[in-house]
Formats: structure tokens, C-alpha cells, sequence
């Protein structure tokens, strides 16, 4: 799922491709995903590595009730979370047609 000011391109394996907009400061957008654990034993983030060095936005992943993804958590045997990744537009950007590439990792053990 995603946000009306994203042109979604499709998925390649676990890559997602998509272009978003944001138009005016303070603009955002979000992507949403289920993590589906399918297997019988609990799995836990072992690994997370989020893109959040841009002066210009602010990056998030967060489940549904807000709270933050953080290594250690875990997808019990037959649970489905949803995760959401958020891009906020938080400072003026002086240069024109600011683009960017964001990425995001999450390794379940």
C-alpha cells in the first residue's frame, strides 16, 4: 500500500520501486508492507540498516501503532506485522529538482 503522491513501479524480488512527491515543506509519504512469518518458530530483526543522513528529509519505519522498528523485535510463528516507511519533507531545500534514493534493510534471523 501506498500514499496517493507515490507512482508505484512494482516489486523485483524484495525491491520496491516507486518514485514519490513531495511539494510542499512538511509533505510526506508513506509505504506499508505485512511482514508474514509463514513458518512454526518466532523470528527477530538481527539486522536493520535505514537511510536517514539527508539534511533535507526525515525517514521512519514504525509498525501501525507507532511504535519504532528496532533490532531485537520479533514476528511470532503464523504473526503478520505491518511496517510502515515514512519520508518527511522537514527542511527547505535550495536546490531545484531535489531527488534522492532511499533505502532501507531488514534482515529477520
Amino acid at each position: 500500500q501506498y500514499t496517493d503522491n507515490v507512482l508505484f513501479y512494482g516489486v523485483d524480488g524484495l525491491n520496491v520501486k516507486y518514485e514519490g512527491e513531495l511539494s510542499y515543506l512538511g509533505d510526506s509519504y508513506e509505504l506499508s508492507f505485512d511482514v508474514v512469518n509463514s513458518s512454526n518458530i518466532d523470528v527477530g530483526i538481527s539486522d536493520l540498516v535505514l537511510q536517514n543522513q539527508d539534511p533535507y528529509l526525515e525517514y521512519s519505519l514504525i509498525y501501525e501503532d507507532g511504535d519504532n522498528v528496532v533490532i531485537g523485535d520479533t514476528v511470532k510463528a503464523g504473526e503478520k506485522r505491518r511496517i510502515k516507511y515514512q519520508v518527511l519533507w522537514k527542511n527547505p531545500i535550495d536546490i531545484d529538482d531535489y531527488e534522492l534514493d532511499s533505502s532501507f534493510y531488514i534482515d529477520y534471523l
